[in-house]
């Protein structure tokens, strides 16, 4: 076999975690649309494509030294339940690592080209020359996608520097599951407020980001003006109430594309379960809307974006902040955390601004 020709969009040795052996070669999958559980699969064939990242290996070896990089130090915060804050060039590497799941997974490649094709299409409609073509039978689409995607967006990661890293330490008899697409993104704060079209922006106020790394530990970055969080000095979070496992694997499994996976064989029932509460609430698609702007009385601005779910819920280690609580979303479209990530996204061109 050509070297390097079997590439991961998920990392083995995040897998190797929530391994069903002790050697750590096999790991237990669910299929979402088949509704079937295969137990003791092997864990090296899972989230791999040939030359996923393309032939010539450019990103494959990038992945490989972040990888190299990150795993490490996951493995020293599993095993001292540890966390590197800001000030810690650990936290750096950590970051890159977690944030390049944003575009790397299958998952985040076909939304990417549905929001292309959805705004392609939107646009068309002011356009003659777009008339005649055919979007239910023709899509716009790119030789190497995975590639064109992390080309494009690898550098918005530093974006999320200023989110405040924890450990989520889970003490309850439930174990973590990991997906196929394992970064959870979620905003409960502009959920909860209907701005649907903020609620999935990397810019966001309320934006939480969530990485399993076990079955008893995730990585939580959260926005620090708009919530408070119930924490040791350490920023550590002890997890004590199953409805925190529940609601953490319910977006796990919303954000997964093909395959969950987990660790023990006696989760299977519960799998099922969590996989009826998917189907009720997963809608995962393009929307489009068209909204008034308090900041320029008479005129819309059109919003196209990705929306995953309707889900609202707040963990018990959070609450949003007093300021937060008076912030009237009312007055603006956008709402960033802070002026220094917009000027920074704006730096890099026009090409990020809809990130915004």
């Amino acid at each position: 076999m050509p070297e390097k020709k079997k590439q991961h969009f998920v990392s083995k040795f995040l897998y190797k975690r929530f391994a069903s052996d002790a050697e750590q070669l096999l790991i237990h999958l669910y299929h979402i649309k088949s509704n079937k559980i295969i137990n003791n699969i092997p864990l090296k064939d899972q989230s791999q494509e040939d030359y996923y990242y393309g032939s010539d290996l450019v990103f494959e070896e990038y992945l490989g030294i972040t990888e190299s990089a990150a795993a490490p130090i996951i493995e020293e915060m599993i095993a001292n339940e540890w966390v590197p804050q800001f000030e810690d060039p650990k936290f750096q590497k950590l970051l890159h690592f977690v944030m390049l799941y944003e575009w790397r997974t299958k998952a985040s490649v076909d939304q990417t080209e549905n929001y292309l094709n959805e705004m392609f299409r939107e646009v068309a409609k002011y356009d003659s020359r777009l008339k005649p073509f055919n979007f239910e039978t023709n899509r716009l689409k790119h030789k190497e996608p995975a590639a064109f995607n992390l080309g494009y967006y690898m550098e918005s990661w530093v974006v999320a520097a200023d989110l405040i890293p924890f450990l989520l330490i889970n003490q309850t008899d439930k174990l973590f599951i990991i997906s196929d697409n394992p970064l959870i993104k979620y905003n409960p704060y502009m959920q909860e407020r209907f701005c649907y079209w903020a609620s999935n922006s990397i810019l966001s106020k309320g934006l939480i980001y969530l990485f399993p790394i076990s079955p008893r530990h995730y990585i939580m970055l959260i926005d620090p003006a708009t919530y408070d969080v119930c924490t040791t000095e350490n920023n550590l979070i002890i997890i004590d109430d199953n409805s925190d496992v529940d609601q953490i694997n319910l977006l796990q499994a919303i954000a997964a594309d093909r395959n969950l996976y987990f660790t023990i064989y006696e989760q299977q029932d519960y799998l099922k379960e969590l996989a009826t509460q998917t189907r009720n609430n997963k809608i995962n698609k393009v929307e489009k809307q068209l909204l008034d702007n308090p900041q320029k009385t008479g005129s819309k601005s059109l919003f196209a974006y990705q929306l995953y779910h309707k889900l609202q819920f707040f963990f018990s280690f959070i609450r949003v902040g007093k300021e937060a609580q008076i912030y009237d979303t009312s007055k603006r479209l956008f709402h960033p955390r802070n002026q220094y990530i917009v000027d920074f996204i704006q730096n890099l061109g026009d090409k990020k601004s809809h990130l915004l």
